[in-house]
């Protein structure tokens, strides 16, 4: 692509450059062809030659103007279409990431109320294939603090340590939302306490 540019440049170049020649040569052949000029007596005379050098030069220019503007509107159209393909691929991939956090967040917090917490480690798994690295570190911090909390209640959620966990918990939805460019107004305690009914009165 790239020797493919030089390559196009460099036909410009020698298009500019004859067209250039082109029209001197015709100004040249007219200016010799007046009166008291060294061509004042050629016959036939060479001025319409002159002329038709530099019509066809000023016409070539013209063309080489209208072949840059088309260059130019091609490149940004094709500018504009690789712009539009990234976007749909991040609005993909922001999608694809946004459902992955919802499902492993809400499968968390059926940890708490004894609900069907889904396929987590799918989830986790997409998350470790999409999710920003500060997400997977939350997601990861929750896992490793309420494994050696539950590993010895049979997975359950001891009363003394719910507000702790459901931080954590809250903690993995603000990099969530970091991740996914959404504003930072909330705190852990604001989403604890919408993920958790009894977060406040802990």
């Amino acid at each position: 692509m790239k020797d493919r540019s030089r390559y196009d440049r460099g036909v410009v170049f020698f298009a500019r450059a004859l067209t250039i020649a082109i029209f001197a040569g015709g100004v040249f052949v007219v200016v010799q062809s007046l009166p008291g000029m060294a061509w004042e007596n050629a016959s036939p005379s060479p001025i319409q030659a002159g002329l038709g050098l530099i019509a066809a030069s000023l016409t070539a220019a013209v063309a080489l103007a209208i072949t840059r503007d088309w260059r130019g509107q091609r490149a940004d159209q094709l500018a504009a279409q690789d712009l539009a393909v990234q976007r749909t691929l991040e609005a993909e991939q922001r999608e694809q990431r946004a459902n992955a956090y919802a499902r492993v967040i809400s499968g968390i917090v059926q940890t708490f109320t004894g609900g069907s917490r889904g396929d987590l480690a799918t989830d986790r798994a997409t998350i470790a294939m999409w999710g920003s690295s500060r997400t997977v570190a939350a997601v990861d911090n929750w896992q490793r603090v309420a494994h050696s909390i539950m590993k010895d209640l049979g997975g359950d959620v001891p009363v003394e340590r719910r507000a702790e966990l459901q931080l954590l918990v809250a903690t993995v939805a603000i990099e969530a939302r970091r991740d996914l460019g959404l504003d930072g107004a909330l705190d852990a305690h604001d989403i604890a306490a919408l993920l958790f009914d009894d977060y406040r009165s802990q």
